[in-house]
């Protein structure tokens, strides 16, 4: 199978390695995560635990949050009313917690254990 993308209208073209068949489809423009016209943004200051906020963005919107804090700290990620990712993360071990959000989607960090200080990036 082979694969041609005509970015110009959004078309992928298949086809069959011998040539006997291919199929074509069009995307949609926009709206998919990574799209020209995203960037990064900081809301560390814009973002608190445990409020519960809502992607306006009319595109998908992915979330990385860096705890500030060297101690072990629970987290859980709800998108909805579904927890989407949990875990315990420190920010000693560089590590952090990311999601995705569809478009207009609610979504809110939980902090059982009352983390309130982060970092909260948006690519939006």
């Amino acid at each position: 199978m082979s694969l041609e993308l005509k970015s110009a209208n959004g078309s992928i073209l298949l086809s069959s390695e011998d040539g006997t068949g291919q199929a074509q489809v069009t995307l949609p423009r926009g709206g998919f995560l990574g799209d020209s016209g995203y960037q990064w943004v900081d809301e560390s200051t814009n973002r608190q635990a445990d409020v519960t906020y809502t992607n306006t963005t009319g595109k998908p919107i992915f979330i990385n949050v860096i705890p500030l804090s060297s101690s072990n700290q629970r987290v859980f990620m709800y998108v909805g009313n579904s927890p989407v990712d949990s875990g315990y993360i420190t920010a000693s071990a560089g590590e952090s917690l990311t999601v995705i959000v569809p478009k207009d989607a609610a979504y809110r960090l939980s902090t059982p254990s009352g983390v309130d200080s982060m970092y909260w990036f948006e690519l939006k």
